[in-house]
C-alpha cells in the first residue's frame, strides 16, 4: 500500500505581532493527499499486475482545520514514467493548459467509457471524448463465443460479456480490453449480475445464485438502480436478494411479469415494485405484505423505475401507451401515447428517455415536471430514418458523470449524446397529448467495427464516498511502470505517486543479417552483434521496394549461422529482407539493390 503526502498550497502567515516568527517557521501545506492501493477484496496492494483490477483511494485532508474540504473537482490519470519527458507536476499543468486534454498512452481516471457490442460479436471500447477524432476506439476485443449481452460492472469498472449458448462469462478490462473467463460451461445461463464484493451472481433455467450454487427458483430477474439488490420472481412469488449479504425479502403475488427493487440513498432496500396482469404493486420494506395497488389497463409487460425511486414506467412492445405511476402517491399521474411504441426506457438524474422501436426518435420527459394536474414536458430528438422494428433493449445507456444519455441509431453507425435541458426547433411528435419541443443531439459519436447491437457505459472516475475521501477502480493496460497524476483544480494544486514498478522482461538480444554467395547460390548469414555465428529458426519476409511484391520463406540455420536453403531472390528488384526469429531475437532490416 502506498501512502504519500504531497504539498499542494502553502498556508498564509498570520498578520499579527508574531508574523516574523511565522515567516521563519517551515511553510505548511494547505491540503495533504494520502493515496492507497488495494485489491477488490480490500487487501492492501503494493504493485498492481497488468490487467488485474485494483482500487485507488485518495484522501484529501484540510491542514488548516478539522473539516474535510468540500466541493473539490478531483481529476487524475495514470501515465507511464519510462522514457523521460516532462515531470509529473508539468503534466498536471499541461492538462489544464490544453483544455483538459490527456496525452496518448495515459489511463484516464475520469469520465465515461462506452462498450459497444456489434452484430459480428466483437466488442469495441469507445471514448466519447474523442468524438471529433478520426478514431475513437481505445481497444477492440474478439470473443470466441457468441456474445449475447454486455453487463457493466460498476464495482470493478469492467464489462461482463455473457454468452448464453456456451454458458460463458468473460470479464473485459476497460484498460486495454484484456478478457478473462469467470464462468465456463454453465448450463442454461440467462442473466448475470455483478456483486459489490467482486463476485458475480447468475440466473439460469434452474434458478438464481452464485455460479456454483444456483438454489433460488426464478423465471425472471432485474437489478436495482444501484446494483446492490436483485429481484427474482416466478409466476406467483417475488424475492429481493441483497448481493452484499445474500439475505432476501420475499413477497407473494399472482401473475408477476416484472419486478424492480427500490434502494434508499444509503443503498439499503426500501421496497419492491412488481408489475402484474392487474397493474403495479408497491411493497415497501417496512410492510411487505401490505402492498399499495395501482390498477392499469391490460397489455403492459415491461417495467422501469427512475433512479430516485419516485416514478415507475409501465410499457410494452404490443401497446402504444406508457403509464407513469407516482410511487409516493400510489397513483397514475400520466398515460401518454407513443407512435411507434416505446421499446426501451432509460434515465439520467433529471430526465426519462424513451426510445421508439423504429430507431428514429427518442422522447425525453422531465422527471421534475411530471404532475397529475398537467401534461408532462416532452422533448424529442430525431436520430435518423426509421428502420425495422426492434423491441429488445440495449441502444440507450446513461453517462452518469456527464448526466447525458447515449442513444444509438444502428443503421448509421452513430451514437448521439443527448441532454434533456437543450430544446430548439420543431419535430414531428412521437408522444401525443403533451407540450413538446425538439431536442438536438449535443454531439454524435461514430461507432466503428460493425453494426451496433448494444451499448453500455462505464464510469471511470473517482466517487466521493465520504467528504474528502475519493475512490475508483482501474487496471493497468500493460506491464510498464506507471505513476498517478492528480489535481484538485484549485490554485495549481497537484500531486503525484508511483503506482507500478513495471514488469517488462528484458528485450531479446539483437542479431545481424547479411547476404553471402556460396557456390553460385544466395544464402543468409545470421550472427550476434559481435559477429559470431548463431543458429536461426524462423522465416524471412522479402518485400519489393517498388510495387507490391512480397514473399515469406521459411529459413533454418545451423551453428555456423548459414541458411541451409538457397534463396531465390529476384535480381531485378530492390528488396528489403526482414528476419523473424522464433525466439524473438530482433534483426535489422537488410536492403538489397537491384543487381541487373
Amino acid at each position: 500500500m502506498y501512502r504519500l503526502i504531497l504539498i499542494a498550497l502553502l498556508a498564509l502567515g498570520h498578520a499579527s505581532a508574531g508574523a516574523e516568527e511565522a515567516a521563519r517557521a517551515p511553510l505548511a501545506p494547505a491540503l495533504r493527499a494520502e493515496i492507497a492501493l488495494s485489491r477488490p477484496d480490500g487487501q492492501p496492494l503494493v504493485d498492481p499486475a497488468p490487467g488485474a483490477p485494483f482500487a485507488v483511494e485518495i484522501v484529501l485532508r484540510n491542514m488548516a482545520g478539522r473539516d474535510a474540504p468540500r466541493g473539490l473537482d478531483l481529476v487524475a490519470w495514470l501515465r507511464r514514467t519510462e522514457g523521460g519527458g516532462i515531470t509529473c507536476t508539468e503534466a498536471a499543468r499541461a492538462y489544464f493548459a490544453t483544455e483538459r486534454s490527456l496525452p496518448i498512452g495515459t489511463v484516464p481516471l475520469g469520465g465515461s467509457l462506452l462498450a459497444v457490442l456489434t452484430g459480428e460479436g466483437s466488442i469495441a471500447l469507445v471514448d466519447p471524448n474523442f468524438q471529433l477524432a478520426t478514431a475513437n476506439i481505445l481497444a477492440a476485443v474478439s470473443i470466441p463465443e457468441q456474445v449475447d449481452r454486455l453487463v457493466p460492472d460498476p464495482f470493478l469498472r469492467r464489462v461482463l460479456a455473457v454468452s448464453r449458448d456456451s454458458g460463458t462469462v468473460r470479464a473485459v478490462s476497460i484498460a486495454g480490453g484484456a478478457a478473462e473467463v469467470l464462468v465456463a460451461d454453465l448450463r442454461g445461463l440467462e442473466a448475470v449480475y455483478p456483486g459489490p464484493d467482486g463476485q458475480i451472481w447468475v440466473r439460469t433455467r434452474d434458478g438464481f445464485g452464485r455460479p456454483a450454487e444456483v438454489v433460488a427458483p426464478a423465471t425472471g430477474s432485474a437489478a436495482s438502480y444501484g446494483g446492490i439488490h436483485v429481484a427474482i420472481w416466478t409466476g406467483r412469488e417475488a424475492e429481493v436478494i441483497d448481493l452484499r449479504t445474500g439475505t432476501s425479502l420475499g413477497v407473494s403475488r399472482a401473475g408477476i411479469q416484472a419486478a424492480i427493487p427500490l434502494e434508499a440513498a444509503d443503498g439499503e432496500l426500501s421496497g419492491l415494485v412488481a408489475l402484474t396482469h392487474e397493474g403495479i404493486a408497491v411493497h415497501w420494506a417496512d410492510a411487505p405484505e401490505q402492498p399499495v395497488q395501482v390498477d392499469l389497463p391490460p397489455g403492459f409487460s415491461r417495467l422501469d423505475v427512475d433512479p430516485s425511486g419516485r416514478f415507475a414506467f409501465a410499457h410494452g412492445p404490443d401497446v402504444g401507451d406508457v403509464a407513469i405511476v407516482d410511487l409516493a402517491r400510489g397513483a397514475i399521474v400520466q398515460i401518454v401515447v407513443s407512435n411507434p411504441p416505446v421499446s426501451e426506457i432509460a434515465f439520467t438524474s433529471r430526465d426519462a428517455f424513451l426510445r421508439a422501436s423504429d430507431h428514429s426518435r427518442v422522447a425525453v420527459l422531465s422527471l421534475g415536471a411530471i404532475r397529475p394536474d398537467q401534461p408532462p414536458l416532452i422533448q424529442e430528438a430525431t436520430l435518423g430514418t426509421a428502420a425495422a422494428s426492434r423491441t429488445a433493449p440495449g441502444l440507450l445507456t446513461a453517462m452518469e458523470i456527464e448526466d447525458r444519455m447515449i442513444a444509438v441509431h444502428p443503421d448509421s453507425y452513430t451514437a448521439y449524446a443527448l441532454h434533456g435541458s437543450a430544446t430548439t426547433g420543431k419535430a414531428p411528435p412521437m408522444l401525443s397529448g403533451a407540450p413538446r419541443g425538439a431536442l438536438p443531439p449535443m454531439f454524435s459519436i461514430t461507432l466503428r467495427g460493425g453494426i451496433p447491437r448494444q451499448v453500455v457505459s462505464i464510469d471511470r472516475g473517482f466517487r466521493e464516498v465520504v467528504p474528502g475521501r475519493f475512490r475508483t477502480v482501474t487496471a493497468l493496460p500493460d506491464d510498464h511502470a506507471y505513476e498517478l497524476v492528480g489535481s484538485t483544480g484549485l490554485g495549481g494544486m497537484s500531486f503525484c505517486a508511483p503506482i507500478a514498478k513495471g514488469r517488462r522482461a528484458p528485450p531479446p538480444p539483437e542479431g545481424r543479417l547479411s547476404l553471402v554467395r556460396i557456390e553460385g547460390g544466395d544464402h543468409l548469414r545470421f550472427a550476434d552483434t559481435s559477429g559470431q555465428p548463431i543458429p536461426f529458426d524462423g522465416d524471412v519476409l522479402l518485400l519489393a521496394l517498388q510495387g507490391g511484391w512480397r514473399r515469406a520463406i521459411p529459413i533454418a540455420a545451423g551453428p555456423d549461422g548459414l541458411s541451409r536453403e538457397t534463396l531465390d531472390i529476384p535480381a531485378t528488384l530492390p528488396l528489403a529482407l526482414m528476419a523473424r526469429s522464433g525466439d524473438g531475437r530482433a534483426f535489422p532490416i537488410l536492403q538489397i539493390g537491384a543487381r541487373r
